[in-house]
């Protein structure tokens, strides 16, 4: 008789895997081995993805922590991939996968878990900061500008900016 995984335990089995992937991808790229790394980043990226297609049990039978974690999972995967082309002199790849993180995450700002948006803010602050210092060293890319336009929030109603 094979036991039934809950939603929560099925997520860590998967994310278990993720931490493989990037922990194979981070001594690949440590010792110059750039091909087996983009490959172990890859799959990383490819696994967290698939926890990210569906996001409707997030808050309630994926924990909170959990939630979290996917989303850090999925930053780490997508900026992983960046600094390994960059570190190739692939700048506009870099950039395509630093905006891809940024509006993943963007994208989660609507979830109608108010925990799971503000977890969402949260890594948002982080993507948005990478965008700009990748903006800062390496000059203007159309497509860094245009994600970070697309994704301005807008400032609260009772901000002192509005005022």
């Amino acid at each position: 008789m094979h036991a039934q995984l809950t939603a929560s335990e099925d997520q860590q089995l998967i994310l278990d895997a993720w931490v493989q992937a990037i922990q194979s991808g981070n001594q690949a790229f440590s010792s110059g081995n750039n091909k087996k790394a983009r490959v172990s980043y890859q799959t990383a990226l490819r696994v967290v993805r698939s926890m990210v297609k569906s996001t409707d049990g997030w808050g309630y039978a994926i924990p909170e922590h959990q939630v979290d974690a996917i989303m850090a999972a999925l930053v780490v995967s997508q900026h992983n991939l960046a600094d390994l082309y960059v570190h190739a002199g692939l700048l506009g790849r870099a950039a395509e996968h630093l905006c891809a993180a940024h509006q993943a995450i963007f994208d989660l700002l609507r979830h109608p878990v108010d925990s799971v948006a503000e977890l969402a803010q949260r890594h948002l602050n982080m993507t948005r900061m990478e965008l700009m210092t990748f903006l800062q060293s390496y000059g203007d890319y159309p497509l860094i500008s245009q994600t970070l336009c697309a994704t301005q929030m807008p400032f609260p109603r009772n901000s002192p900016l509005t005022h």
